[in-house]
């Protein structure tokens, strides 16, 4: 400051302490950098507006969001490239942003879109509040949420609730229908064996077999129907988890090697031969005898099926320390590549021309691969297309005691069971 005393010029200076000012400055300063640190690693985007409602902060969540780059800057950047507002919306929004600023209250905006320059419009929700850094400057923070997220998992959640009831509908059909069917199969059952009775006794004549070749094609599709039915139900069953093991210790090796000869009348007929080869003579094992008798019967009679004639069909055990490998392989016509990862699926079939060459509803081997998994085994499979398949089956040993051990009162006539896993089989 230049003042002048007996026409002299003289030079006053001032000297003020702004030390707390530039001391509060810094402080600020941090603050800010502070809240941007803090802001940048919410997970919702973050849209900070003056009081003029101009952009002066947007977060990383938020730059993503719209896919810009921060270092573009957003100054001219306003709300309306941000949020998608019709010419009527935008006036009501705006007024409303004002009076979260003026009656300091938070306000919810639903169901808004937002402009992504590569994305398009996102569905978003938005919540605005008002802020303050230093007391004194008023802002309007705007908490924007994607909802793309959760309109995606409200769609899974819808339809997986349509597909549970979907399936509790077809197995109440399939159960209901399956039941239905054994009235009239065990009819048609007594009728059928009563006509044999009376045949049998001789008092009909029988010309050139017709009657008796018509008696045993009325039995072996009446097997065949029983065992579709007994299928569909059983796996309604297990996918319903009501189906129960009856565990029991039993010598694996006799049970396969057993079943693996009973089979030998239907190998012959198309001159399969049939090799049986184990590492041990016993091996106790804790399992459900009659399922794995259920087991064995539908992969032998699926070797049968599709084993040409003058081909071989052989069975191996291995024994290691913590389990068991039961191979069944047969050469033959062979899996193709694209359908082996569907085999144990329901309803599927390898041959799906109109006139199959072997007969079957897809059901069985779905059921194998749940009843190994019940007693927490595991079944693959592999083939080469002409060549050859080969299922293989591994059980887990079990150490057990006297009161696990049960003793096995199943009663059933293991001829019968085999006669309606292989009636499916036409020479």
């Amino acid at each position: 400051m230049l003042y002048s005393t007996y026409n002299k010029d003289k030079t006053s200076i001032v000297i003020r302490d702004i030390t707390k000012r530039k001391m509060a400055e810094e402080r600020l300063k941090r603050r800010k950098e502070s809240y941007s640190l803090l802001i940048d690693t919410l997970p919702d985007g973050i849209c900070l507006l003056d009081e003029n409602l101009q952009t002066i902060y947007l977060n990383k969540p938020m730059l993503k969001m719209i896919d810009m780059n921060k270092k573009s800057g957003f100054d001219n950047y306003g709300i309306k490239e941000i949020i998608k507002l019709t010419s009527d919306e935008e006036n009501i929004f705006f007024k409303k942003l004002k009076s979260v600023i003026q009656n300091n209250k938070s306000m919810l905006f639903l169901n808004k879109q937002i402009l992504s320059k590569t994305l398009g419009n996102i569905e978003v929700e938005i919540n605005a509040l008002p802020f303050s850094i230093d007391g004194n400057s008023r802002y309007v923070m705007l908490i924007i949420k994607d909802l793309t997220d959760k309109r995606i998992g409200e769609l899974v959640e819808k339809e997986l609730y349509e597909k549970i009831e979907i399936d509790k509908v077809k197995t109440e059909f399939f159960t209901n229908m399956s039941h239905e069917l054994k009235t009239p199969l065990n009819v048609i059952f007594s009728s059928n064996q009563l006509l044999e009775s009376v045949y049998k006794s001789g008092k009909v004549n029988d010309y050139n077999e017709n009657i008796n070749n018509h008696i045993e094609l009325v039995k072996k599709n009446s097997y065949r129907l029983q065992r579709l039915i007994n299928n569909i139900i059983d796996l309604t069953k297990l996918e319903s988890g009501f189906y129960k093991l009856n565990l029991s210790k039993t010598n694996i090796i006799n049970l396969v090697e057993d079943l693996f000869m009973k089979i030998e009348r239907f190998a012959q007929i198309k001159n399969i031969n049939l090799v049986f080869d184990t590492e041990s003579e016993e091996i106790n094992m804790i399992i459900d005898e009659s399922e794995i008798e259920r087991v064995m019967l539908n992969l032998l009679s699926n070797c049968i099926k599709f084993t040409p004639e003058n081909e071989t069909i052989s069975m191996n055990i291995y024994e290691f320390d913590s389990s068991i490998a039961i191979s069944i392989r047969n050469s033959g016509v062979g899996i193709p590549k694209d359908k082996l990862k569907i085999i144990f699926d329901e309803f599927s079939q390898v041959d799906e021309t109109l006139s199959r060459n072997t007969e079957g509803s897809g059901i069985g081997l779905s059921i194998v691969k749940k009843i190994i998994e019940l007693h927490n085994g595991s079944i693959t499979v592999d083939s080469e297309e002409n060549e050859f398949t080969e299922f293989t089956i591994v059980l887990n040993k079990y150490e057990f005691n006297d009161k696990e051990i049960k003793e096995n009162k199943a009663i059933y006539n293991i001829d019968e069971k085999i006669n309606i896993e292989f009636s499916d089989i036409y020479y």
